[in-house]
């Protein structure tokens, strides 16, 4: 209604799902202009970057880059 793409926040989502249900799920996304999606660590995330995606990690409470 108001024109403008959606942020969205994906929380434990990809976690959940295998492979093939994750490449199914970022199919039916709509077009946004940021998403923020958390993964434990050893989680492929790099096989969801795009140009200019930025990575953000949190070590004993402090955030990094």
């Amino acid at each position: 209604m108001t024109g403008k793409k959606p942020i969205l926040l994906m929380d434990d989502v990809m976690l959940e799902l295998d492979p093939e249900k994750r490449k199914k799920l970022t199919a039916l996304l709509p077009e946004y202009d940021q998403i923020f999606c958390t993964f434990l660590p050893g989680e492929p995330y790099e096989n969801y970057m795009h140009e200019g995606t930025k990575i953000y990690f949190l070590d004993k409470g402090e955030w990094h880059e």
